[in-house]
């Protein structure tokens, strides 16, 4: 199945302890900010990793509503986003997005 649709059917996003907080996982990043790359045009990918429970693992590149240009992985939990890591493009990247 195409992610997009994955993600179309999602209903909001999964943020504890785990993922909010830990040194260095958001790197600067607001959670708001991770969300809103999901609400603009955004491109994703399946990374091909797993993680140790068999959940698959997803890029996001996408910008904020203040045009800052940043690299999200992300699972798909049942009908929840949970970002794992959030960092901003490297300039390879914001090329790619751009394109």
């Amino acid at each position: 199945m195409d992610i997009s649709m994955l993600i179309s059917r999602c209903t909001g996003f999964q943020w504890d302890g785990t993922n909010l907080f830990p040194a260095g996982r958001l790197s600067g990043v607001s959670p708001g900010e991770c969300e809103q790359v999901f609400f603009n045009r955004s491109l994703f990918a399946e990374t091909g990793e797993e993680c140790p429970d068999a959940k698959r693992r997803f890029l996001a590149l996408g910008r904020t509503d203040a045009g800052r240009f940043l690299k999200i992985t992300f699972e798909l939990k049942t009908e929840l986003i949970r970002i794992i890591t959030a960092h901003d493009m490297s300039g390879r990247e914001r090329k790619a997005f751009s394109r």
